[in-house]
């Protein structure tokens, strides 16, 4: 039998189905969206639990599994795998993340079966079924229900696939049953993202001296949104001097995130700069200051006069608010950071940046887009990837032509425009401009008459 219960979350309440199958002693928690949801589910969950089987695994045909003959089950597998390889060199978001997807979709899914069951055409029948299931909602609060994405399925893939390489170390399975399986093909989709006139427009009307900042660093530098919020000033290299010769530039090596307090303890701090104080003290999650993901995000990046001068200025209103506020200032030495010096959220500024485009009636787009605009600018500007790869931080220069730069519609009108200048300007609607031309050639390729390119004599134009 199955029994609904009703817990008391920070977010609010939520309601799951508690079970066993029939066989195994494990208890399984199936989260439910509402009370509702999970009266609408239990018949089934007491069905699929009553066959030997885990609820939602009833879509994978139980046929396709081998005769097991090891112990070991996908979800002590993934437990191993974290504990042997996640915990010793995984950052602490990384493990946050990697940690939500097994428990959200791996374990209650495959969690139960044994390696020996898991093919891989039953494999691939779970990967290509993850999509028919309802994303976990991380705002239980909000209705609102999407389906596990593409993305999800090939994150979720991006787990199994090494925790089983290392299952064949163990000795548990012979070969992986990961290697032949097809993942699913992410749509495209162009993030919408001003112009560089839209932009310059925004800038005109954006009367917060912070949010402009913060728009001017974006676009000059090409920044994510948490290394401009932990950019601080000892990585700011901005002296008159090299102002003058326009070598004023910033060092991009630090980030800003909200992780998990758990997976700080577990991975032992790793990468980790600075914590900052908890605004609730039973929060499960910190803010802190931590090293980027990647080598490649540590860079150097030259700064535009006009944005040098304009860090300048902010500066010496920062130090100003500082010697003003005495030790209530919070100084953790940030460019951008509240008027008490703590940190500002990446979502915060989100929203800041939101309500400013909805109060001027400008074209919406979210905050994180400004870095795609400043990668499309600068690619019209210099047609040079490898240096702007540099200023984005990013591993390979084919991330930088295939997700962020835009083929704007501007840029084609002139590819037209030059191509009328160029060719077709010379030919006309009826071609009556190159009449000269036309007769020239006619009178040159007449039959018996070998055609001699030396002899041609082109018509002005």
């Amino acid at each position: 039998m199955a029994s609904i219960v009703k817990k008391q979350r920070k977010q609010g309440v939520t309601y799951y189905i508690v079970y066993r199958v029939k066989g195994k002693s494990k208890q399984h928690w199936l989260r439910c969206d509402s009370k509702r949801d999970a009266h609408a589910k239990i018949s089934d969950v007491e069905e699929a639990a009553a066959a030997g089987r885990a609820y939602n695994a009833d879509v994978f045909n139980p046929n396709l599994s081998a005769s097991a003959t090891g112990s070991m089950t996908v979800a002590e597998m993934i437990e191993g795998y974290i504990k042997a390889y996640g915990l010793k060199s995984w950052q602490s978001s990384t493990l946050s993340t990697n940690r939500a997807l097994a428990n959200n979709y791996i374990m209650p899914l495959i969690g139960s079966y044994k390696l020996s069951e898991v093919t891989p055409r039953f494999l691939q029948s779970f990967i290509d079924a993850l999509p028919s299931f309802d994303a976990v909602n991380p705002h239980p609060a909000s209705s609102s229900t999407k389906k596990i994405s593409e993305r999800t399925c090939i994150d979720i893939f991006k787990i199994l696939r090494p925790a089983f390489n290392m299952a064949v170390v163990w000795g548990e399975i012979p070969t992986s049953p990961a290697l032949a399986v097809v993942l699913p093909t992410i749509p495209e989709c162009d993030r919408d993202q001003w112009t560089e006139n839209e932009y310059l427009h925004a800038l005109s009307l954006c009367d917060n001296d912070l949010l402009h900042l913060s728009m001017c660093l974006v676009f000059a530098c090409s920044l994510r949104s948490g290394e401009l919020v932990g950019l601080t000033w000892d990585r700011v290299n901005i002296t008159k001097s090299n102002i003058s010769k326009n070598s004023s530039s910033i060092y991009v090596d630090k980030t800003i995130q909200r992780i998990k307090k758990s997976s700080l303890e577990d991975t032992k701090m790793r990468d980790i700069i600075l914590v900052f104080p908890q605004e609730k003290m039973n929060g499960t999650t910190v803010r802190v200051l931590k090293k980027p993901k990647t080598k490649k995000s540590i860079r150097k990046v030259f700064l535009p006069q006009s944005v040098a001068e304009l860090l300048l200025l902010h500066k010496s209103r920062q130090d100003e608010q500082k010697a003003f506020l005495g030790t209530g200032y919070n100084d953790y030495n940030l460019v951008i950071a509240q008027p008490d010096g703590s940190p500002i959220e990446v979502k915060d500024l989100s929203k800041r940046f939101i309500n400013f485009t909805k109060k001027h009636n400008l074209r919406e787009v979210d905050f994180y887009s400004l870095k795609h605009s400043s990668i499309t600018a600068k690619l019209r500007a210099t047609h040079d990837v490898k240096a702007v790869q540099g200023d984005t931080g990013h591993a390979t220069a084919d991330m930088i032509h295939n997700v962020y730069a835009q083929t704007l519609d501007e840029d084609r009108i002139n590819t037209a425009a030059i191509m009328e200048e160029l060719v077709f300007s010379k030919v006309g609607a009826s071609g009556s401009k190159n009449t000269a031309a036309v007769a020239d050639h006619e009178r040159l390729c007449a039959p018996g008459r070998l055609y001699d390119p030396s002899s041609a004599h082109h018509a002005p134009s």
